[in-house]
């Protein structure tokens, strides 16, 4: 019999543990008068609110009704860098008034709500009205103004660094159809690798376009990343790219900009920085700050 009644103590026991579990993870959360819905999954509330001379460094999942991940910043090399609201404007900054730093904190809102706030995503757009996603943060860091701003700069200074590095390794590795020219402001590497091309380039150089302003132009181009994975080719898709001077209507700066150095009838290389292609956001099978290898040939005016 006692034993029979400790048995049915540890049953009881188990089944509060997992209810008590279960509770936390599904049903526990605090709803505010403005309607925020959240968690706090690690960590803790701040004790006071801070003011918006602080910025903030975040990771963030967006999770669709279905529980299928929508967004996921975990996968970049780097952490989100947002400004700390002064003031509550929807329940994404309340939330983020909420949280101290190294804290981790669930929220639920209408799907409705989420395209309002990231209608640029197309998985965002494609979500179903009228239910119900999470948005699941963690705040890595908070720094102030001064702080900040001494991050930003060491980071700046060791993506270039690496950037460099990588380049210049790439540089020496593929000498062998001549000379690689730098151009110190834009950090590009550069050379013309066509038959009879003109005797032309210099370290200064890319200070002066070869086609006028105000003109456009149409060409061919490839862009690999440095490991040779190839990303574009005009010619594979069978057709020319376009290209305005001071204009922005192709994806990257480099399809904007480098087609105007190349001199008539010359085909050119070019090495360039993350800031010329994807940047920090990277695209398909081209992660953040990758520099990237772009050659360029058949560019020509057009009317």
């Amino acid at each position: 019999m006692k034993n029979n009644k400790l048995n049915i103590f540890f049953v009881v026991v188990v089944i509060g543990v997992a209810f008590a579990l279960i509770y936390n993870k599904y049903w526990n959360y605090t709803i505010t008068e403005s309607g925020l819905k959240y968690k706090f999954i690690k960590g803790r509330a701040l004790d006071s609110t801070l003011d918006d001379t602080h910025y903030c460094l975040i990771n963030y999942v967006i999770i669709g009704p279905d529980g299928d991940t929508i967004q996921n910043s975990y996968t970049a090399d780097t952490s989100v860098e947002v400004p700390y609201p002064a003031k509550p404007i929807n329940e994404l900054t309340e939330a983020l008034m909420l949280a101290s730093e190294g804290s981790k904190v669930e929220v639920v809102l209408s799907t409705d709500s989420l395209k309002q706030k990231n209608s640029a995503d197309y998985r965002v757009k494609l979500l179903p009205g009228g239910k119900e996603a999470k948005i699941i943060f963690e705040v890595e860091k908070i720094y102030t103004l001064q702080d900040y701003y001494e991050f930003t700069q060491q980071k700046v200074k060791k993506r270039k660094e690496i950037e460099d590095a990588d380049i210049r390794k790439y540089c020496v590795a593929h000498k062998e159809k001549g000379v690689w020219y730098y151009d110190s402001y834009s950090g590009i590497y550069y050379r013309l690798i066509s038959e009879n091309a003109p005797d032309i380039l210099n370290d200064h150089y890319m200070n002066y376009p070869q086609i006028e302003e105000g003109k456009s132009v149409s060409f061919d181009i490839v862009i690999n990343r440095l490991n040779g994975d190839l990303i574009i080719d005009s010619r594979l898709e069978s057709r020319k790219y376009l290209a305005e001077y001071g204009g922005f209507i192709n994806q990257i700066p480099a399809m904007n900009e480098l087609p105007f150095f190349v001199p008539n009838g010359s085909e050119m290389e070019c090495i360039i920085p993350s800031k010329f292609g994807w940047g920090a956001e990277g695209r398909i099978g081209v992660p953040s700050y990758s520099p990237l290898y772009v050659k360029l040939l058949n560019v020509k005016e057009t009317e």
